[in-house]
């Protein structure tokens, strides 16, 4: 591999090591494993574009971590479950068009749009958003939503009824086998005794 080298100021070879790099992020010290390219005439660190992206990418991913941000991975999922892109989801929240894009590419999200989504994600509550916001949802758009996010709470609400109802049979089974000592059967009848 070839790169630019400042310090010799010329083109040379270049050797990949695998370093603990620290970076500053909003305040943070954020420490990473990473490969980078080094100058093999110096040892000076010299600039590759590939090595750089999983730099940014790696520290990002940390830093979400320890703020307990969303990943990218994480926001594609919650607006591609309701039926949308990046755009409608960005226009849904009453973001910039191209802001869920660019946490999609790594960019930090603010901790209030990542708040938002994390809320948003949650159905009832995006149902509740819809009620009491206005979106820059298109008709079609909006049509399609509420399409989605019907489906997933009725989808919810008879998985909420099924469990209960589980849990409901379970406690009168447990009821019914700790009092069948106190049961006397009689011609079709049924009695209690305490």
């Amino acid at each position: 591999m070839n790169s630019l080298c400042e310090k010799c100021k010329k083109r040379v070879e270049t050797e990949v090591k695998t370093v603990v790099h620290n970076r500053v992020i909003k305040g943070d010290e954020i420490s990473v494993i990473v490969d980078l390219a080094f100058c093999k005439e110096c040892g000076e660190e010299v600039y590759n574009h590939n090595l750089e992206c999983e730099l940014d990418s790696k520290v990002y991913a940390e830093y979400r971590k320890r703020h307990k941000l969303l990943s990218p991975q994480e926001i594609t999922a919650i607006y591609k479950k309701y039926g949308l892109n990046a755009k409608s989801f960005a226009r849904l929240l009453n973001m910039g068009d191209n802001t869920i894009y660019r946490y999609e590419d790594g960019s930090l999200q603010e901790y209030t749009h990542d708040a938002l989504i994390k809320m948003i994600s949650d159905p009832f509550f995006a149902l509740r958003y819809l009620e009491e916001n206005e979106t820059r949802l298109s008709e079609s758009e909006m049509k399609n939503f509420t399409a989605v996010l019907n489906g997933i709470l009725l989808n919810e609400l008879n998985t909420s009824f099924v469990e209960a109802f589980g849990t409901l049979n379970n406690i009168v089974g447990s009821l019914w086998a700790s009092h069948m000592e106190n049961v006397i059967i009689k011609k079709d009848k049924i009695l209690f005794t305490r």
